[in-house]
This record gives C-alpha cells, sequence and structure tokens, in this order.
C-alpha cells in the first residue's frame, strides 16, 4: 500500500485500520529508511489524512538523510490549486524584456478572433475553454520568449555557526551516501558511517564555538531583545514565538476567545455611531428611515459594461506588486498593444456580463 518490499503482520494491521477508518495515505512508495549496516532501504514512515486532505498536499522524500536514518519527508501544501509546471518559480527579469519584440509578438497571437469560438455553455462545461485561460497561456508563453527568467533563490538565513568547514562535511557526507547507496560493499559503508559522524561532530564543534563567542561578546549594555535574538538564530529559529496573551487594562487575557472576544468588541466600538459627529448621525437617522427602491433595469453606470479608458486608467494607477498564480505582473499588461489590450478589455466585460468566471488559478 505504501511501497513496502514485504508485507507482514503489523503491515496488514495498519493497512486494515487505514481502510476501516477511511484514511488516506500521502506516501508515493518512495523509500524512508535506510539501514545503516548494509545501506538498504524501506519505506516504513508513512504520512497520514483524511480523504479531504488527501489533494492538498504534494509528498516528496528529501534526497539527503541529514545525519540521520529517516529520510526527512517535505510536505507542500497547495491549496487545492494544480500547480502549472509551465510556470517558472524565480519570476521575470523585467529589466531585460524585450518590449518591442513582446509587443509584436502580442500583436500577432494575441487577437480577439481565437478567443471567442465557444460558446457559454462549452465553457462552463470545460473550462480550460475560458478566454482568460487562453489569454494567460498564451501571455506566459509570448513573455518566456521575450523576457529572460530570474534564478529562484532560497532566503532563508542560515545559522550563524554554519562555516565553510561544515559545509565542505555536509557535502562529503552527502557524497559518501550516494556511494554506499550505489554500491553498498562494506568498505564504502563504514566510509559513510565514518563520514556522518565526523559531520555530526563538525556541527557540534560549531554550534560550541558560536556559543562561546556569542557569551564572550555580552556585556552589560546588551539587551535582552538582542540576546534572544541570538539565541533564537544559533537554535535555526527565525521568527519570534507566537504571543499567547493580551493585556486590557491591569487584566491579562491568555484565552482565545477571550482574546478574541475583547479585540470584536474593541473593533465594534471603534466602528459604531457614537464616534459619528452630530450632524451625521441627524443625517444617517434621516436616510436610514426612508425605504430604499430596489427596482433597476440595470441601465445605471456601474452596470454597463467597462471601457477602454476604464481600463487603462486601472492599469495607470497599479503598482508593481507580485503577481497572483497565473504568474501576471501588471508590467506585462501596461506593455500590451492596443490590440491585446482590447482583447483584454473584452475578456472582463464577457466576465462581466455573463457570469462565467476562469478556473481559479486564473483570477487575480
Amino acid at each position: 500500500m505504501w511501497g513496502g518490499a514485504s508485507t507482514d503482520t503489523r503491515g496488514e494491521l495498519l493497512g486494515s485500520f487505514f481502510m476501516e477508518n477511511d484514511l488516506c495515505i500521502l506516501n508515493d512508495g518512495s523509500n524512508t529508511f535506510c539501514r545503516p549496516h548494509n545501506s538498504t532501504e524501506s519505506a516504513i514512515d508513512l504520512s497520514v489524512v483524511s480523504p479531504a486532505l488527501l489533494l492538498d498536499f504534494n509528498w516528496a522524500v528529501h534526497d539527503d538523510l541529514c545525519g540521520s536514518d529517516h529520510f526527512p519527508l517535505v510536505l507542500h501544501f497547495t491549496n487545492g490549486l494544480e500547480r502549472d509546471d509551465n510556470l517558472h518559480k524565480g519570476g521575470w527579469n523585467l529589466t531585460k524584456a524585450d518590449w518591442l519584440e513582446f509587443q509584436t509578438l502580442c500583436s500577432t497571437h494575441l487577437t480577439r478572433n481565437p478567443f471567442f469560438n465557444f460558446e457559454i455553455e462549452d465553457i462552463r462545461k470545460d473550462p480550460m475553454l475560458h478566454p482568460a485561460k487562453v489569454f494567460t497561456t498564451s501571455l506566459n508563453k509570448i513573455a518566456s520568449e521575450t523576457i529572460p527568467v530570474l534564478r529562484h533563490r532560497n532566503n532563508r538565513p542560515r545559522v550563524p555557526w554554519f562555516s565553510e568547514e561544515c559545509r565542505v562535511a555536509q557535502r562529503a557526507r552527502k557524497k559518501a551516501q550516494r556511494l554506499a547507496f550505489r554500491q553498498p560493499t562494506p568498505e564504502n559503508v563504514i566510509n559513510f558511517k565514518r563520514t556522518r559522524a565526523h559531520t555530526r561532530y563538525i556541527f557540534k564543534q560549531a554550534r560550541k564555538l558560536a556559543w562561546q563567542r556569542f557569551v564572550s561578546s555580552l556585556s552589560s549594555r546588551t539587551t535582552s531583545q538582542a540576546v534572544w535574538a541570538a539565541i533564537r538564530k544559533i537554535k535555526g529559529r527565525f521568527q519570534a514565538e507566537s504571543i499567547g496573551h493580551l493585556r486590557v487594562g491591569d487584566s491579562i487575557l491568555t484565552e482565545v476567545q477571550d482574546v478574541a472576544n475583547s479585540l470584536a468588541s474593541t473593533f465594534a466600538h471603534n466602528s459604531s455611531s457614537s464616534h459619528y459627529s452630530s450632524d451625521f448621525q441627524r443625517v444617517k437617522s434621516v436616510q436610514e428611515s426612508s425605504g430604499c427602491d430596489f427596482s433597476s433595469d440595470n441601465s445605471e453606470k456601474y452596470n454597463l459594461p467597462f471601457s477602454l479608458s476604464e481600463l487603462q486608467q486601472a492599469l495607470q494607477k497599479s503598482k508593481d506588486s507580485a503577481p497572483g498564480p497565473d504568474n501576471i505582473s501588471y508590467q506585462l499588461l501596461k506593455h500590451l498593444p492596443q490590440s491585446s489590450l482590447l482583447l483584454l478589455l473584452d475578456i472582463f466585460n464577457f466576465i462581466w456580463v455573463s457570469g462565467c468566471f476562469p478556473p481559479r488559478g486564473e483570477r487575480q
């Protein structure tokens, strides 16, 4: 069921338990455990979830033992959205974009004709036919041909004790691990064990030395905030611990419900009519006492289709924020030629009039 080489009594008991309780296994059959004496692998680490969470996670096994005999398991929360492997991770390098070629390709491929050849019923049955989906795919393809891609970098800061000696030892451990798995001879297995033990020693000494240096740097002028920040860095914790209480006057609230009720009552008080001026309150009471006429022929200005000037004004006011799941940044839309901009306007009006929305990944 989860990639084990053999089936035993304990495994059958677990399998029966999962079946009887409607549980799902995220494992894809990859091995998760390595026996140190012969470097053989097996799948004994299980990730069990309810059926409601099965499609919300991607499960994978890390390729490095990291000094243990169990491979780390990596769970990536996808929030139910399908990952598009055609979209890169790093982002567009807009400073080196060939905008002239970009506009030329948009004028050629992003035209009105091929985007509205399907009926609404067909689009509702197959969301991949939605004009917004076709537009996004085409625009990303054009951008990939005219705009370089930024390299994705891991911005997670390293712990302060991780020195160059630690990096060399870590590489040697990975190399010995790969050799022991490819050729599990006694010599390679013993070399892997020695290298792993040596790496542990190097890491331990580096932590000790970093702690000694930190303690030696303390003085009477060192703030407690700096002390705890350094301790968190040495431990590898880069986020401050969450606050578990709320002070209201002279009392301290520790229960989650009490904290939420206190915040809600404060927000309600600040948003109440007591903060309005007396003149505004008189006008407010008069207007609220009169009835509202909800009859409409949908001819109001806010019900009309969007115009090109409205779209252009919205793009001019937009700031260069991070793109959404569709990987379309505002700079791509601002550099669209007139013909492609009219196509984008048609797509917005199609959604506005028909109520046929694009797939979740194409909404921004």
